[in-house]
């Protein structure tokens, strides 16, 4: 009897290093929360269309008031890198114009699309858009993003994410179950590579 329980000590050991090896492979999955929206925003992505809670963004952007005023319009305190290499006064005045611009159109219908290039300083709902890529991800994760997949008409239910490091730091990519891309981290949160090699 002995014997036997010497024999078996080593695959104790062993067995929860192949449970979280079998943990490590299997995907992240995260499910849709299965809530109404009173009123939603709709954004299209190129391989989906992304359905958010007005609501998400209006608390952000109230939140966003008093953070921002505590850090002096600081730019650090956004992750979304359009707004890295703003100075203060461009920060608040950007800020100040989004709010306006977000308060006049209470109840009008809101929708942005990833493959139409809207400028930064844009007037109208353009103004929205980095503070919706902001918030985007944090959402994503949350499962509180309604969505379908492009010439599909079932809503998806659950999605995928997987770790992506770049230069140390932690980006996330969402994608469909079929493995088609909702969203990258990284092209929100960081610098694109522009190849500027002379011929």
């Amino acid at each position: 009897m002995k014997k036997s329980l010497i024999a078996l000590l080593p695959l104790l050991f062993l067995a929860p290093a192949l449970f979280a090896q079998q943990d490590e492979e299997k995907p992240n999955i995260i499910k849709v929360q299965p809530f109404q929206f009173q009123d939603s925003i709709v954004y299209k992505r190129e391989n989906g269309v992304l359905v958010v809670d007005r609501a998400e963004l209006d608390l952000y952007l109230k939140s966003l008031d008093t953070t921002l005023k505590q850090h002096k319009y600081s730019p650090k305190v956004y992750q979304n890198v359009q707004f890295a290499h703003l100075t203060e006064q461009d920060v608040q005045r950007h800020y100040e114009q989004a709010l306006a611009y977000w308060n006049a159109a209470a109840g009008q219908p809101l929708s942005f699309d990833v493959n139409n290039f809207v400028y930064f300083w844009a007037e109208g709902p353009g103004l929205l858009q980095p503070y919706l890529d902001e918030i985007l991800p944090q959402l994503l994760q949350q499962g509180k993003v309604h969505m379908s997949e492009k010439y599909v008409k079932a809503p998806v239910t659950r999605y995928l994410f997987a770790d992506h490091d770049i230069n140390g730091k932690n980006y996330r990519i969402y994608k469909f179950q079929d493995g088609k891309e909702i969203l990258r981290e990284q092209d929100i949160y960081t610098e694109p590579v522009i190849n500027t090699t002379r011929k």
